[in-house]
């Protein structure tokens, strides 16, 4: 899906019913192939239920090693979090890696980041982590009342 926007040389152009002046130009963008997280939950799409869809995008987020240590530092760093910088020194990763990592990590409601002054924070997103684990002990030993 592609998206045509028009850029305009200032926002007063925009204002008042004025036209953009010549030097307006055309750009079309594509949509971004990974969407920001949206809230589906309790949508049933093609008979799969989206808590069960949500679940699986935040568990293919941690099926990575690097994603899985970068989040268990973020948790280890409490409601503070750390900075980019930080993780990449605990870490050692590159830093164009580390971004790729945080990106899908994000997306996935696991992390949040907010820029304070220069700095990117990145903490843990303790509510969306306390869903994943309930999602899984949701139905927990409904068959074996002794299992757990």
């Amino acid at each position: 899906m592609s998206l045509k926007i028009k850029w305009v040389e200032s926002v007063d152009s925009l204002k008042g019913g004025k036209k953009p002046s010549s030097k307006a130009s055309s750009r079309t963008i594509s949509r971004p192939s990974s969407p920001a997280l949206l809230d589906v939950s309790g949508v049933i799409v093609d008979g799969v239920d989206s808590d069960v869809e949500l679940a699986a995008a935040r568990f293919e987020a941690l099926g990575s090693a690097k994603r899985l240590s970068i989040y268990r530092v973020l948790v280890q760093a409490g409601k503070e979090g750390l900075p980019v910088g930080k993780i990449q020194q605990q870490l050692d990763i590159p830093a164009s890696t580390l971004s790729h990592h945080l990106t899908k990590l994000i997306q996935t409601g696991l992390i949040k980041q907010t820029r304070v002054s220069r700095t990117l924070q990145c903490k843990a997103d303790f509510d969306n982590m306390t869903q994943l684990i309930s999602f899984l002990l949701e139905k927990c030993c409904v068959a074996d009342d002794d299992c757990c």
